[in-house]
């Protein structure tokens, strides 16, 4: 049993998860301005915007 487990039992329907471990600050603020910025019905500007992170 896991985190994922977790969320399915506690009724999330949808989830994004890595399997990597997120080893630095700049990786962190990346995959969390990304996922922030995959939201449904937004067009993909903001996913563009992130290119500074890399």
């Amino acid at each position: 049993m896991g985190l994922l487990y977790a969320f399915y039992v506690a009724g999330n329907q949808n989830t994004v998860m890595t399997l990597w471990k997120v080893i630095n600050k700049s990786t962190a603020g990346f995959t969390k301005s990304f996922f922030e910025s995959f939201v449904p019905g937004k067009n993909l500007r903001g996913l563009a915007n992130l290119e500074g992170f890399a």
